[in-house]
């Protein structure tokens, strides 16, 4: 027998021709409808036809479809409803009342993660361009409010909406009441556009008077880089790469009061602190896509490279290196299975913290500032605010407003290539890489660059460096660098070095680390009070007891921190090859690069000596030795063995 359609309407027209009472029109109706099927029913049935008969078997695709599809309209339904139908749709979809729960169940909980409560609505957070249109969340804490900022690119102009359409689907913020982190203002949220749109420099000017206002500085270069790195936080999805911005000192100093306040302009400020977990921090990372601010990261076992947490703080300098977790979801049968799930480590975080990391590239992707703490009578003269006051945090609101406004006029698809024309020879490649997000913000939206704005920059981060370098040059690397260049630069140690036929230039790591614990002992004696009352054959005594620094300790700096090419051991001890370019760069990180008129002398004289060694020609390819640079004494000719051979009165 054929099945035939026909419209509700046309049945109507078709029983007013016949004289069909209207009484008797409504009761027909009303038989129909509860005889008829109902949808999800007959895709239930639609989806049992397709099931495989072997249980065990491999489910087709278009089974794993329709059954997708009964679920997503069964988790539509109130719990009476549903209850009533569970058993019948079950049976009909050709599983147990068991696997149907457990497969429901997990269809809630994908709709729950997904922000989806009707068909073509998803809830957002924004935080990203969809479709053609930037998104972001904004929530007033006066009204509880949630709504959405919007623009769309890439000439539109940022407004507030409810809700926006985009590519057939409605996006609306998530309502505050349905999450506890918006509620609670774990994360700082802006409230809406700004009226006022601020240029760059305005804009830093002004986020750099609030923290003049509201903290009192050791330095005062500090507020003015914190303010530009606040700005970076806005725009830091449009880099590859962000550094990150860290407060160290003792208990008393003032850092957490310091990056809280910090916090209040940054890009959606995330509240945490050592005592959370890895999950925490990458979930809330994937969900919120904010700055992170980490209170009391002075973690139980140092910090080192092994622990998981700094693992994430690593990862999260460079975008595409997501935490990989493993989530449970469910089959179509409702069967638990695991799927690998990628989450975001990427974004700006803020540390308070003590003392470094035990691993320390951390502290290499970290624009670091020590704070000494300040006493009360010093906050009251210059009106410093104790704790953070409602004043306070409605100016830092104003503010978020404005960099809002500025991010969604200075956001851009993709991300910025960033040329050499903002690499800066005088500072570290590590500083470059940090850094050079932060000089980008010179160019506005339209491609003009701010020439003052960005040697300001410039200036002020070649300022911190020399900080760095100065703070680096009482190490112990610092000390092995210098020796190595004393034994290149000053005659009486010339004799050290050793050119080999191959017209390499070498030194041999116990001379460098003998010249290390002369220095050492050098800066010793010239310490405090003690040089001046004790004989220097006290002094002599005092050293000799003193514990050195070994050879060991010294060649492994040599290999691992310098990375000079170390070579095979002779018979005289291990020698390394002399590199000027990294030696170079080396005296300059460490700051302890002689003087440009001693370097020029030494390489000339090195250049002289290995013009007379390639002159000998075949003689320097058949003896296989190596030549002694010396002061102005004789050359000895050695082969590899460290075996004296010929002797030749050639002169350094």
């Amino acid at each position: 027998m054929n099945e035939a359609k026909i419209d509700l309407n046309e049945l109507l027209q078709l029983w007013q021709r016949d004289g069909i009472d209207p009484l008797d029109q409504s009761k027909r109706v009303k038989m129909i409808l509860e005889n008829a099927p109902a949808l999800i029913e007959q895709l239930a049935e639609n989806a049992g036809r397709l099931a495989p008969i072997d249980k065990d078997a491999t489910l087709p695709p278009e089974y794993e479809d329709a059954i997708s599809t009964v679920m997503k309209m069964a988790s539509r339904l109130d719990e009476k409803t549903i209850g009533h139908w569970k058993a019948r749709l079950a049976r009909k979809c050709g599983m147990s009342l068991r696997e149907f729960n457990n497969a429901l169940a997990g269809q809630k909980k994908e709709d729950k993660g997904a922000g989806k409560s009707e068909d073509n609505i998803i809830y957002t957070f924004g935080g990203e361009q969809i479709g053609d249109t930037l998104v972001e969340y904004c929530y007033d804490p006066d009204s509880q409010r949630s709504s959405l900022a919007v623009r769309q690119l890439p000439d539109g102009k940022a407004e507030m909406k409810d809700e926006v359409l985009i590519e057939g689907i409605k996006y609306r913020p998530v309502p505050p009441q349905n999450d506890r982190i918006v509620q609670t203002q774990t994360v700082l949220f802006p409230s809406k556009v700004s009226d006022e749109r601020k240029t760059t420099r305005e804009l830093a000017a002004i986020v750099e008077a609030f923290l003049r206002k509201n903290y009192l500085f050791d330095d005062p270069k500090h507020p003015r880089v914190i303010s530009y790195y606040i700005l970076l936080t806005w725009l830091y999805d449009n880099f590859r790469t962000i550094s990150y911005l860290r407060a160290k000192g003792d208990a008393g100093s003032g850092k957490s009061e310091l990056m809280k306040r910090v916090g209040l302009c940054c890009y959606r400020l995330t509240k945490n602190n050592g005592a959370g977990t890895m999950a925490s921090f990458f979930r809330m990372t994937e969900t919120y896509r904010g700055t992170v601010y980490f209170d009391e990261m002075d973690l139980r076992d140092g910090g080192g490279a092994d622990n998981e947490i700094v693992k994430f703080i690593n990862l999260g300098a460079m975008d595409g290196n997501p935490v990989i977790r493993l989530d449970e979801v469910m089959d179509p049968q409702g069967n638990k299975r695991y799927q690998p799930v990628p989450y975001r480590s990427f974004c700006p975080k803020l540390f308070a913290m003590r003392e470094d990391f035990g691993d320390n590239a951390v502290g290499s992707r970290s624009i670091s500032f020590r704070l000494m703490g300040k006493e009360a009578e010093e906050l009251l003269a210059y009106g410093v605010p104790f704790e953070i006051t409602d004043a306070m945090d409605r100016h830092a609101r104003n503010i978020r407003n404005m960099l809002l406004t500025w991010r969604m006029y200075q956001w851009r698809p993709g991300k910025r290539e960033l040329g050499n024309e903002l690499v800066d020879p005088m500072v570290s490649s590590r500083m470059n890489q940090v850094t050079m997000p932060i000089k980008s913000l010179a160019e506005d939206e339209n491609g003009n660059i701010d020439h003052n704005f960005l040697e300001q920059i410039t200036l002020l981060l070649r300022e911190i460096h020399a900080e760095q370098v100065q703070e680096r040059s009482t190490t112990i690397d610092a000390r092995v660098v210098e020796a190595i260049w004393r034994i290149y630069v000053y005659k009486d140690l010339r004799e050290k070095a050793v050119v080999f036929h191959d017209g390499t230039l070498r030194i041999k790591v116990g001379d460098v680390t003998v010249v290390t614990n002369d220095i050492i002992n050098e800066m010793n004696s010239d310490r405090g009070l003690e040089s001046t009352t004790v004989s220097e054959e006290e002094q002599k005594e005092k050293r000799k007891k003193s514990r050195d620094i070994e050879s060991r300790r010294v060649g492994k700096i040599i290999r691992e921190v310098l990375n000079l090419k170390m070579l095979e051991r002779t018979k005289k001890g291990y020698y390394f090859e002399w590199d000027d370019l990294r030696m170079t760069v080396m005296g300059r990180k460490y700051g302890v690069l002689p003087e440009e008129e001693l370097m020029a002398k030494a390489r000339l004289a090195v250049g002289e000596t290995l013009n007379k060694q390639a002159s000998r020609g075949s003689e320097a390819e058949t003896g296989g030795g190596e030549e002694v640079l010396t002061g102005g004494k004789d050359i000895h000719l050695q082969n590899d063995r460290g075996d004296e051979g010929v002797q030749d009165d050639m002169q350094w």
